[in-house]
């Protein structure tokens, strides 16, 4: 049997290795019962669709029409990890707004069809609808500017 979709087999090695990982990082955790959940309920049964999903696709990349895959672009790859990891490291002392702008702007700079102006756009409104979720409707303790609090 050829390779015939390597995107479909590389996908379905990851999502296989990540469910089997769930699985025996929460083996020590109790499962419960259906009617009372235990700690080890979703990571046992996600972790296991998971495997079951990169199972499917590892066996259904030997079938089909060949198709080249493409190659990674390292670039982009980095910008978006980039934003996520801004976002991380600026949370706490810029605050939610300031380090969504961040990451919406790195992850917008990959991309070469988004403007300038729709990335900013869409920033602002992911910061404020952040805002106004995560700290006002749920109460998180996060600062939403710099070293503003947004304590109640």
């Amino acid at each position: 049997m050829a390779l015939r979709k390597a995107s479909d087999f590389f996908s379905g090695i990851c999502f296989f290795l990540t469910g089997v990982g769930a699985v025996l990082l929460s083996k020590d955790y109790p499962f419960g019962t259906l009617r009372s959940l235990g700690p080890g309920f979703f990571p046992l049964v996600l972790g296991s669709l998971l495997a079951v999903i990169g199972t499917i696709l590892t066996i259904r990349s030997f079938y089909g029409e060949i198709v080249s895959m493409a190659i990674p672009r390292i670039r982009v790859a980095a910008m978006i990890l980039g934003g996520s990891l801004l976002f991380g490291l600026l949370i706490r002392p810029a605050g939610l707004v300031v380090s969504i702008v961040v990451m919406v702007l790195a992850g917008a700079a990959a991309s070469k069809e988004l403007s300038v102006a729709t990335a900013i756009l869409t920033a602002l409104i992911l910061a404020a609808g952040s805002a106004v979720i995560f700290v006002y409707a749920l109460g998180l303790p996060l600062p939403i500017v710099g070293a503003l609090y947004s304590g109640r």
